[in-house]
């Protein structure tokens, strides 16, 4: 036998070759069988090594993908801002929008006038080509300027230098007067108004109840504020620069002191703030007025109002919360934040159709009201996400905005036709909810067939629409109901351009002031009624107005009722007396 001390094997050879020994066989294989069962549980362990580490190599390429994806969609958004368009508006599909419906192929281009047709402006050059040079009509140019009779005119006659001492009639005869129009600035605007108001006492009694001894006076016309010095034709044109044409306050000031008065800025900031408070009763009445109407528009937009506190140097973020309804009145109510409660104290027990766009903050309005406000989405709030995707998927997403499209071509071929309901219905129903029906199937396909992650634009412009599908098909059956918040987006404009101009409003205070101010201001451009004749009738008015009947003061039924005869400001009533043709 071997010397088992000295064996540098594991197991026992055989004494003889051909002679095996089973217990040899037998650990030979136990020993083998070991060293399998070890080996494979070692390539287990780096196998699962592997994976972790093959998943953990995934995950980081996944994330660095979806950064780049994110650094993409950066890069195209600067781009836009920077170098593309401002508008939503895409050339491609335009003659699919302006042509007919009926025509499938919106390529097909009208044909062509004849050839015999006259151009318009060549035809008016021949037909006066006969009339003596010289001779234009004054009135045909005074109308290109003003056809206005209450514009103030002043006519200047300016004579040849060759004639001065010389005598008409003896030395020089005026065979013709050529007039010209022209547009001219006065250099001071601002008037100083000087009102005398004698103090009567009756030296004996009269027939209309004064007793002898008594003594009165005329009250001060055009006063507004107490003990202001502020004339009504002043505050109305404050409102108007600031508020119409977004002029801040500083502005304002800087030409009154060029003008010759001297009065502090704060001043200017406290007679806004005060006529904001006197108007307030009106505001209420027309923010009640659009309540109360069957189909509603509704949005937020954001304004810098106040400091905060907790952030030195920095301002609190406000939000008005613009209403627009069907008596074609617009309000901006004024909120600290864009908090879902302010939904809620702003609407309060509304019923009707609420049209918004897809902030949570509405639909939870509308689940608490339980079925007595029906949510209607803005299809072009889902076409600017599409927009948002179409940078990254240029073939998915365009069939997507040419079907939005088409839509708004059905709706622009019901404004332009005058359709009444009925019509708008039938319209509705026989083009529109194809396309609806092709939108939402186009969406379903697109999910189902493309790999498209989670963060993926254009999977969330498409489960935006499709998680508000039921929301997106209330115009189908209601024709009241806009296919989109275009309206009440054009009437916020003067919200952020404002911010543009004067940044921010100090106070929260003004940020009252403002959303009052400007929810008349808006409503009155959408009646087409003169703010400033506006503001200086009601600013008179409202004083002696009797409360049962504040909204007749609000911009659409003072149009009814005092728009043929509104209240003059003194210095327009001094103008007409003294120029009574001028003023027609």
């Amino acid at each position: 036998m071997k010397d088992k001390t000295n064996d540098t094997t594991d197991f026992d050879l055989p004494e003889k070759e051909g002679e095996p020994s089973s217990g040899g066989l037998i650990g030979f294989f136990l020993v083998m069988f070991g060293r399998l069962f070890q080996e494979t549980e070692e390539l287990r362990s780096q196998v699962k090594s592997l994976n972790a580490e093959n998943a953990a190599l995934r995950k980081e390429v996944e994330e660095r993908r979806r950064n780049e994806e994110k650094l993409q969609l950066q890069i195209l958004w600067l781009a836009q801002i920077v170098f593309g368009q401002k508008t939503e508006r895409r050339m491609s599909g335009e003659d699919e929008e302006i042509g007919s419906l009926s025509d499938p192929d919106p390529t097909v281009l009208e044909e062509p006038p004849p050839a015999t047709e006259t151009v318009r402006k060549y035809a008016e050059r021949r037909e006066g080509s006969g009339a003596k040079r010289g001779k234009k009509n004054p009135d045909h140019l005074l109308s290109k300027l003003s056809t206005d009779p209450s514009v103030k005119k002043i006519e200047i006659v300016e004579n040849p230098p060759e004639i001065t001492g010389l005598t008409e009639g003896v030395n020089y005869k005026v065979i013709s007067t050529k007039i010209t129009h022209k547009i001219a600035t006065e250099p001071r605007r601002y008037t100083l108004l000087i009102i005398k108001r004698p103090v009567v006492t009756f030296l004996s009694d009269t027939d209309t109840g004064e007793r002898k001894g008594d003594i009165i006076v005329a009250p001060i016309p055009g006063e507004v504020l107490e003990r202001s010095m502020a004339d009504v034709s002043f505050l109305a044109s404050l409102l108007v620069q600031k508020f119409v044409y977004h002029m801040p306050l500083y502005r304002a000031h800087d030409m009154i002191t060029r003008s010759g008065f001297h009065l502090a800025r704060s001043t200017l900031a406290r007679m806004v703030i005060s006529v904001s408070d006197l108007i307030a009763p009106i505001y209420h009445s027309l923010l009640s007025s659009i309540v109360q109407s069957e189909v509603l528009s509704m949005d937020e937009v954001p304004c810098r109002v106040g400091r905060d506190p907790d952030r030195p140097g920095k301002m609190n973020t406000a939000y008005f919360w613009p209403l627009f309804g069907d008596k074609n009145e617009v309000a901006f109510p004024y909120a600290k934040s864009r908090e879902h409660a302010h939904v809620a104290n702003i609407l309060k027990d509304y019923c009707g159709y609420l049209i918004t766009d897809g902030y949570a903050a509405y639909n939870r309005y509308v689940e608490q009201r339980k079925g007595a406000v029906i949510h209607a989405g803005c299809w072009f709030h889902w076409r600017r996400e599409f927009i948002k995707a179409e940078a990254l998927h240029r073939t998915l997403a365009p069939p997507f905005l040419t079907l939005i499209r088409r839509l708004a071509a059905v709706e622009r071929q019901a404004k332009t036709g005058n359709y009444s309901l009925d019509q708008l219905a039938e319209l509705r129903a026989s083009a529109s909810l194809p396309l609806v029906d092709e939108i939402c199937a186009l969406g379903h396909k697109v999910l189902a067939h493309e790999s498209l992650t989670p963060t993926d634009p254009l999977r969330k412009a498409i489960e935006y629409g499709l998680t508000r599908e039921a929301q997106m098909r209330v115009f189908l059956t209601e024709p009241r109901v806009p296919l989109s918040t275009n309206e009440i987006e054009r009437l916020l404009r003067p919200i952020p351009m404002g911010r543009k101009a004067w940044l921010f409003c100090w106070e929260e205070v003004g940020g009252i002031a403002l959303g009052r101010i400007l929810s008349l201001v808006a409503t009155c451009q959408l009646h087409g009624v003169d703010p400033y004749t506006y503001f200086v009738d009601i600013l008179q008015r409202i004083r002696t107005h009797r409360v049962h009947e504040v909204q007749l003061l609000t911009p659409r039924l003072w149009k009814e009722h005092f728009a043929d005869k509104p209240m003059r400001s003194p210095t327009e009533e001094h103008y007409r007396a003294q120029h009574p043709l001028h003023t027609g």
